[in-house]
């Protein structure tokens, strides 16, 4: 079976997959010493929300380029702000606000526009063909 996809399509699925697993990681925080196994478990699928979200992206991502990347991307954009408002108060430094942001939010609307590049790749008669 032919996949209908470029090597940006490609590369953005592997980008969008890894952010997934990253952003992932952070619910382990959730399980704690001490605690209920149940009570650990809730509060890990909690966390796990913005993850299966993403994860839902990505899926729709798959099946369409267009519409998934420009969600991925909204994503991304809008996530930055929060998050670099929560690092600098916490830090107080500008320098590790804007490198949690490049380490967090960078890659998911690189992957996002890699996905609408794709898109636009596809099109038989588009101006990105080279």
């Amino acid at each position: 079976m032919k996949s209908k996809t470029t090597i940006y399509g490609q590369i953005a699925r592997f980008i969008s997959l890894a952010c997934f697993l990253f952003i992932s990681m952070f619910s382990l925080d959730a399980f704690e010493d001490g605690r209920p196994f149940l009570e650990n478990l809730a509060d890990f699928a909690m966390h796990m929300i913005p993850s299966f979200v993403l994860l839902l992206i990505i899926i729709l991502s798959w099946k369409k380029e267009l519409v998934g990347g420009v969600l991925i991307v909204i994503i991304g954009i809008t996530t930055a702000i929060p998050i670099f408002r929560l690092n600098y108060f916490r830090t107080d430094s500008l320098t590790v606000a804007f490198q949690v942001i490049a380490l967090i939010n960078l890659p998911v609307v690189i992957a996002g526009s890699l996905f609408i590049i794709s898109h636009y790749k596809l099109k038989p008669n588009n101006i990105l063909k080279a």
